[in-house]
């Protein structure tokens, strides 16, 4: 307080709110994954995130990157505790949309049920370089994993096959008999994949995967 009586004047107390200059103020506007793993419990595929064009307020710290995180819940943008959520960081292009290829299949992380998209600011020029993430906002995309089909293939058969380069190659000819149509349709499977496996039967690699879509009905698969 300041004493009136010398001249001085009460002045009242004001506020302002803070706005942190490394933070953008708007997340994506979405996060899209049309998954194409064959696998169960693994994702794989081109994730898509777009940004709205309000996003490009010059107020705002630019969004230079988005980060990709496994998410706790479908409804929130909490991420998976322990450390083990980020996934991926990937170049912004401004207003529209970006895309990143997964892979083949990556693994779901324990307890994931979705993909949380955040924009990040990252000004590396100049005097007074910049950094900061947006996390109380985001973009969410539930995870929707194929479910494991109850009935197996009916039979592998292997024709012709034959060791090649002292042993280290082999060819054959593979014949999948496929599982009943009725079993399919009632687990939605999509297609049948062939691995190599060492002697416990645990997969080692994709050998090769035919979608049952592209195939007639009731026929082996070759």
């Amino acid at each position: 307080r300041i004493n009136p009586q010398y001249g001085q004047r009460d002045f009242a107390p004001s506020s302002s709110s803070l706005l942190d200059l490394a933070v953008p103020t708007s997340p994506p506007q979405k996060v899209d994954l049309e998954d194409t793993s064959p696998e169960v419990g693994q994702l794989g595929g081109d994730v898509k995130i777009s940004f709205s064009a309000h996003a490009e307020d010059s107020a705002s710290p630019t969004v230079d990157y988005y980060t990709l995180h496994w998410g706790r819940t479908v409804n929130s943008c909490e991420r998976l505790p322990g450390g083990n959520s980020y996934i991926v960081r990937v170049r912004a292009k401004g207003v529209g949309e970006v895309q990143h290829h997964l892979g083949e299949s990556i693994t779901i992380e324990k307890g994931a049920e979705s993909l949380l998209a955040f924009s990040q600011h990252e000004n590396t020029d100049g005097p007074y370089p910049s950094k900061g993430e947006l996390t109380s906002s985001c973009a969410i995309w539930p995870i929707r994993d194929r479910s494991s089909p109850f009935k197996p293939p009916q039979g592998l058969s292997i024709l012709n096959g034959q060791l090649l380069a002292n042993g280290s190659r082999f060819s054959a000819e593979v014949v999948v008999k496929r599982a009943e149509r009725g079993d399919e349709v009632a687990a939605e499977a999509t297609a049948y994949t062939l691995w190599w496996c060492d002697d416990d039967e645990q997969k080692l690699s994709l050998l090769d995967s035919r979608n049952i879509e592209d195939t007639t009905a009731g026929t082996d698969i070759r």
